[in-house]
């Protein structure tokens, strides 16, 4: 006598022990995902509703496992996987862009209406902020377009370059992912504050700078005692031991003031966030894939 399986107890069995892992929330579904393959012998798929129905065991237990995961967690489940975000100033307000994550090659590209996706290795631009009404986006004139186009294209390369520090054991990086979050927060939000996002990018800055210091043999020890927070002094001594340089002067765009924390909102504007953020990116950019030691 065959015995009948009960996906919805299997699902919360391997969830129970997931949660005694300590996986959050976001991972447990793509955790969860191998659980059921291994236990079943077929490939989970991660999207199953983006496929069609083939009545294949697959799709089966895909859609009752993403289902499962959806009706107890909902949004919380969701785990934000783009190569990352930027702001840009259009029309004198800020405007967020994501960038999706890709493998291999994409074309962006920009087209003023907002139903063309492109091909299955396209992207247009213009969809990817999702504040943008096709309304506003028809009164985007051909040099407002290029402006986009240009920054999207210098975001691009700057995350690239950001997610290939993930194997390359980049110390403080999940630190450094924390405070980009932190940005987003606060200026996401209904009241943005650019004064807190502003040390968030100072903090950003600060430990990229500490993290390839640290890789070029210096200690924690050392950063405190003779660099603390400081982020001129950082990047001096950056550039003297790494051949590639610094400037001094972009860098500068990362306030250090006491009062990014606790000043009055009108201390501060969207002009100053985005001379924080060319200042990261120029940090990002200028450090590359893997800097290369000077010999002292």
């Amino acid at each position: 006598m065959k015995e009948k399986l009960n996906l919805n107890e299997i699902f919360e069995n391997i969830d129970i022990k997931l949660i005694e892992k300590g996986i959050p929330i976001t991972h447990r579904f793509l955790e969860a995902t191998t659980e059921v393959s291994n236990m079943f012998n077929v490939p989970i798929l991660i999207y199953p509703k983006g496929k069609i129905d083939d009545g294949s065991l697959e799709y089966y237990l895909s859609s009752c496992l993403d289902n499962w995961y959806t009706a107890k967690y909902a949004d919380k489940r969701k785990l934000n996987i783009d190569l990352g975000a930027f702001y840009i100033i259009v029309k004198q307000d800020l405007w967020k862009y994501r960038i999706p994550n890709f493998f291999g090659t994409c074309n962006f590209f920009i087209e003023k209406d907002l139903l063309d996706k492109g091909d299955n290795d396209e992207t247009n631009i213009l969809r990817m902020c999702k504040d943008m009404t096709q309304f506003y986006v028809n009164n985007l004139n051909d040099t407002e377009q290029l402006h986009i186009f240009k920054a999207y294209e210098n975001a691009i390369e700057v995350f690239q370059i950001f997610r290939g520090w993930r194997s390359d054991d980049v110390p403080m990086l999940e630190a450094i992912h924390a405070d980009m979050n932190n940005i987003s927060i606060q200026l996401d939000n209904t009241f943005p504050h650019y004064g807190q996002a502003l040390f968030s990018h100072l903090q950003v800055g600060e430990k990229i700078i500490k993290s390839w210091l640290l890789k070029s043999e210096l200690t924690l020890k050392d950063l405190k005692k003779d660099y603390s927070h400081n982020i001129n002094k950082l990047a001096k001594a950056f550039n003297e031991r790494y051949r590639e340089q610094l400037d001094i002067n972009i860098i500068n765009g990362l306030k250090n003031d006491p009062n990014l924390r606790y000043g009055k909102e009108k201390d501060f504007n969207i002009d100053d966030i985005i001379k924080a953020q060319n200042a990261i990116f120029h940090i990002i950019l200028t450090i590359g894939h893997s800097p290369s030691k000077k010999d002292l």
